[in-house]
């Protein structure tokens, strides 16, 4: 959608981007920082709505995606590639598996129903704007 088009309710409306700096609070690179100000007020020049705002819960939202896909690689693929990699691939699947606990049925669970929660925050978020900028 375009900056001006018709919104979300229907309506002739500016388009709306949210833009974030640094949405984990864990610091960003000042030249990325920089760009990402550049490219809102680029934005905000062709007629975009922008707003200041981060996304919601974005380091616990990676924190599930980190252990369900450790979890599926660790019980599903890694089986069945260790015997055909090589020592170096090996080292690193094992560093990848070693980054989160042993899953079991319990804890899996527990993460797709907390990932189903942070997919409808990220779902409604995503509704209130047409483009999210950041790093």
């Amino acid at each position: 959608m375009g900056a001006g088009s018709l919104g979300r309710s229907g309506l002739h409306s500016a388009a709306t981007a949210a833009v974030t700096v640094d949405p984990m609070g864990a610091g960003v690179d000042p030249d990325i920082a920089d760009g990402i100000q550049k490219a809102a007020h680029a934005l905000a020049a062709a007629g975009y709505e922008v707003v200041e705002t981060d996304p919601p819960a974005v380091t616990e939202t990676g924190h599930v995606f980190q252990y369900l896909t450790n979890s599926e690689i660790r019980t599903l693929v890694a089986p069945a590639i260790r015997p055909i990699i090589g020592a170096g691939a090996r080292q690193a699947l094992d560093l990848f598996c070693a980054a989160v606990p042993e899953p079991d049925i319990a804890s899996y669970m527990g993460a797709l129903a907390v990932r189903n929660l942070h997919a409808r925050n990220w779902s409604q978020f995503l509704t209130q704007y047409d483009v999210v900028l950041g790093p």
